[in-house]
């Protein structure tokens, strides 16, 4: 049994992900016994990931997950500020957004007139 979710961590996010309806039941966060704390302090639950940096816990967490690319998709598109989503730290998602910001379109965008 999963124990309840301590005051010291953010809140679940008030939108609701667009993926849910993709979720197989295979993914890592979702497992009998997964901590939410794992993803929200960075595996500070699992022995496994104790003593790895923010970035590589959050690639043991979401290591084989069937639903990585669309959770990485919507935390980064959602400016999700908490937690661990689709492999990624807050850190590195907000690298992924100001990176996708200064990359020009790959097609030159027309405009009418």
């Amino acid at each position: 049994m999963t124990p309840p979710r301590s005051q010291k961590f953010p809140p679940l996010p008030t939108v609701v992900p667009s993926f849910l309806h993709l979720l197989t039941g295979d993914e890592p966060c979702v497992q009998e016994g997964a901590h939410p704390e794992d993803w929200f302090d960075f595996g500070a639950e699992d022995p496994r990931l104790r003593g790895l940096a923010p970035e590589g816990a959050a690639a043991r967490l979401c290591e084989g997950c069937p639903s990585i690319d669309p959770c990485r998709s919507w935390a980064v598109a959602s400016a999700e500020e908490h937690g661990i989503w689709g492999g990624t730290t807050p850190d590195a998602r907000a690298r992924m957004r100001r990176i996708a910001r200064r990359t020009p379109p790959m097609f030159p965008v027309r405009t009418a007139g």
